[in-house]
């Protein structure tokens, strides 16, 4: 399959190899993805698969043997993580290295860190019982460092405590890494359990983008999933919409700077012909400097340090975030839900529109200007039915109108609230 500049084709076994030929870069990329389910019980083993495995391998049994050969291939990089898109866990493999026309020696560059990247994720460091048990302790605590370390940084709570009320229950209410009792309970066992079910049962997508002939690098990986492997079906992501009884949460921490996060629910997947107004209209409420949240809310009225729409078209929902000194929280919350409700209402300008599309469409166009953004772009592309092109995307928020945004915003509910407040700040009546 052809779309745009994606030539995408099947290496078999569930397995896919996407080639976006870009020529503007020095480097090149290569990412190897592995899809699959969102399993609570999963969440911290997995997510220490890519934790270990870019270390160290069966060759390279010590990062600084594994570094010395990234130096060696004029400081090529890798690297691997675990990312939540809608409903799958997504775990990465990546490795950068110089165009092949840059060597010095004209080496196949490419060739030799796909071949390099494949040493990492099939043939791991083990000891007898499983993946390296030294490597697995060091990384665990890492993980649980990790876990811990989210309650210092009050706007990811706040955030990730409302995503985890309005997704409660399903899979989406699940986190990378899973919680810090799940952390600590995990084994090497497990770990190695996850790394053997993720080679054979997910969905693996390969993206392929620079200027040099990626055939040597895609001939390693048919080899590496030669292997009978049994992909598992990984369910399309749920768009559901916001419950017709907002819930509310309020905690207090030692805090001076309070956190207001506002979730909405859309029910709109990234297939839906409304996404465009849904995109142009969240960025008028307060997604550039000329937003109604950032010269109303901020500027105007100074009831908050700042104050945010975001859209995650993955899963269909907005959240309104802010940062609010702790007494101005109820009023802040009033000021919010006013300008949610112009926008409902089609109290909308032409200058607000103007801007907000001027902004998603510079944030399209800068796309193409870090090949990490461009692969992970086309990457988010192949969960929906259309691969579509950051100039067609462009193009469909240009012809948005003033009545399609008011349509559909009207047609939303606030999901839930979350308020992290200071001590002695109970504001039980305004809210």
């Amino acid at each position: 399959m052809t779309k745009g500049p994606v030539r995408r084709e099947s290496l078999g076994n569930g397995v896919f190899f996407s080639t976006i030929s870009e020529n503007r870069f020095k480097s090149n990329l290569l990412a190897v993805h592995f899809l699959l389910p969102i399993d609570e019980g999963q969440a911290s083993s997995l997510a220490l698969v890519p934790m270990m495995l870019e270390k160290c391998s069966e060759k390279y049994p010590r990062y600084r043997f594994l570094s010395r050969r990234l130096d060696a291939l004029y400081g090529a990089y890798i690297g691997g993580n675990m990312s939540k898109y809608g409903d799958r866990f997504v775990v990465t493999f990546y490795a950068s290295v110089i165009e092949n026309r840059y060597a010095l020696q004209k080496e196949d560059l490419l060739k030799e860190s796909a071949a390099l990247l494949s040493e990492v994720i099939f043939h791991p460091l083990r000891d007898e019982e499983g993946l390296d048990y030294q490597n697995f302790s060091l990384q665990k605590e890492y993980l649980m460092d990790s876990i811990r370390s989210q309650i210092n940084d009050k706007r990811r709570y706040a955030l990730n405590r409302l995503i985890e009320k309005m997704y409660q229950g399903e899979r989406y209410g699940v986190f990378p890494g899973g919680t810090l009792k799940q952390a600590e309970a995990v084994t090497a066992r497990d770990v190695t359990d996850s790394y053997n079910r993720m080679l054979k049962e997910a969905s693996v997508e390969i993206f392929y983008t620079g200027d040099t002939d990626p055939e040597a690098a895609k001939a390693i990986f048919r080899e590496c999933f030669s292997k009978e492997r049994t992909p598992v079906n990984i369910p399309k992501t749920d768009f559901s919409v916001s419950r017709e009884t907002p819930f509310l949460i309020k905690e207090r921490m030692d805090v001076t700077q309070g956190k207001l996060c506002i979730g909405v629910k859309t029910g709109i997947s990234s297939d839906d012909p409304r996404l465009s107004a849904l995109r142009v209209g969240v960025n008028l409420l307060g997604g550039n400097p000329a937003s109604k949240f950032f010269l109303h809310i901020r500027e105007r009225d100074n009831l908050c340090y700042y104050c945010l729409a975001r859209l995650d078209r993955l899963k269909g929902f907005l959240i309104f975030d802010s940062g609010v000194d702790s007494k101005n929280i109820p009023a802040a919350k009033q000021a919010i839900l006013k300008e949610f409700s112009a926008v409902q209402n089609g109290e909308i300008t032409d200058e607000e529109i103007a801007a907000a599309k001027l902004a998603l469409c510079n944030s399209f166009r800068s796309v193409g200007e870090n090949i990490y953004s461009l692969s992970s772009y086309y990457l988010t592309q192949l969960f929906s039915e259309t691969i579509q092109t950051p100039d067609e995307a462009c193009r469909q928020i240009e012809s948005v109108t003033k009545k399609e945004i008011s349509d559909l915003f009207s047609k939303l509910r606030i999901d839930g609230t979350f308020i992290l407040t200071g001590e002695g700040y109970e504001h039980e009546n305004d809210l």
